[in-house]
């Protein structure tokens, strides 16, 4: 026999988000006081289980409800269940941060530049995030290089971050979006090895490739702002030639004239215009290598030391970047 109203003899039902009895003719509530017991925290009915309490600690993620503790759980198969449903819980949660996030974090770190990082962000996006399509795709696509960072064995989280990070750069210089950087000082300064960052960034590339194929990806060399990328040559020529005056044995003259032939030789190659011929190579390595080719040209020797001294470089280093942009520098006596 259904339940009737005491005042009204009206028939009642139960509100299923808050619990209360209420009548359909008058709208009395006819079991308030038990809804104090609980101070107002608890939620009754059928959706308990999934609506989010107000100061619930879980509150504005998009997995409301019950917080998944794979520790509490004694058995293994229960628990290996439990541990699945906490990842899928957190991943779920709104302002999280993934792999993907902490690799351009780490790329960051390199300090290589804003070209570099947009470069990364594309190969990131497209090799370390699933598609919506993953599962129905997956011949195509193959393998999530996420899935394969195992390959960097017996390491922490940050040594696979920092591997997938290399291999992220290294994958955007193979396809010209960016100049290829010089990458062994960040390797040894983080203590990764390099064929776990050649092999990772062989399996970018190989993705990018299909994801490319199905038109998922579309590849471009990246442009630079012309106003900050002129900032950043000036400041690098304004050390260049104080470095020059103050630890070298040239003239007023010849450091005029080394610095001259410098600008000439930059802009003949386009530069700071998106359209240059060293498009998003590092200004401090640019001015260096462009200041020996300029040394050479007018026959100046022993200040290749002082040139990269001055803008904080290995002299190695300047000689190696020399040596892959030589090609550039033909017919640069013109400029002159």
């Amino acid at each position: 026999m259904k339940e009737r109203c005491n005042e009204c003899n009206g028939e009642v039902s139960e509100d299923t988000k808050t619990g209360e009895i209420l009548c359909k003719d008058c709208g009395l509530v006819m079991n308030d006081s038990v809804l104090e017991q609980d101070g107002g925290n608890m939620l009754h009915g059928d959706n308990a289980q999934s609506e989010m309490v107000k100061n619930s600690r879980i509150k504005d993620t998009e997995l409301e409800g019950t917080t998944f503790t794979p520790k509490d759980v004694k058995c293994g198969t229960t628990r290996g269940l439990w541990r699945r449903l906490s990842k899928h819980q957190t991943r779920g949660r709104r302002g999280r941060k993934v792999f993907a996030d902490d690799v351009i974090e780490q790329v960051k770190a390199l300090g290589l530049g804003r070209d570099v990082e947009i470069a990364v962000k594309i190969v990131v996006k497209a090799t370390l995030i699933a598609q919506k399509d993953e599962g129905e795709l997956h011949e195509e696509l193959g393998k999530l290089p996420l899935n394969e960072i195992r390959i960097v064995k017996e390491a922490q989280r940050t040594d696979r971050e920092r591997v997938a990070a290399i291999a992220a750069v290294m994958t955007a210089a193979n396809f010209n979006m960016i100049v290829a950087c010089r990458l062994t000082p960040f390797i040894s300064r983080w203590g990764i090895k390099r064929p776990d960052c050649t092999e990772m960034a062989k399996r970018m590339k190989a993705r990018i490739v299909r994801m490319r194929t199905l038109g998922r990806v579309n590849i471009s060399t990246c442009m630079r702002p012309s106003t900050r990328r002129k900032a950043n040559l000036d400041e690098a020529m304004k050390k260049m030639r104080c470095g020059l005056i103050q630890n070298s044995s040239l003239n007023e003259i010849q450091v005029k004239g080394v610095i001259s032939g410098c600008v000439k030789v930059l802009k003949h190659l386009g530069e700071p215009e998106c359209d240059s011929a060293t498009p998003n190579e590092r200004a401090d390595m640019l001015v260096a290598s462009v200041a020996k080719e300029v040394a050479k040209m007018l026959g100046l020797t022993g200040i290749n030391t002082c040139i990269a001294n001055s803008l904080e470089l290995s002299t190695g280093g300047v000689c190696q970047r020399h040596k892959l942009l030589r090609r550039l520098f033909k017919n640069q006596d013109d400029a002159l």
